[in-house]
């Protein structure tokens, strides 16, 4: 979920966890690589 600031651009975001939620400011997100070996790795977890 996208919280945005007074000046209308997204400042606050809502992340998902394994234990909960958590608010976090934009500007300490992380951006990830997904590679193919990970999404086969995500795939076979749901499976069991």
């Amino acid at each position: 979920e996208l919280f945005p600031g007074r000046d209308g651009r997204t400042r606050l975001v809502k992340l998902k966890t394994g234990k909960g939620t958590l608010l976090r400011p934009v500007q300490r997100l992380y951006p990830l690589e997904v590679t193919e070996s990970t999404k086969a790795m995500d795939i076979n977890l749901d499976l069991k």
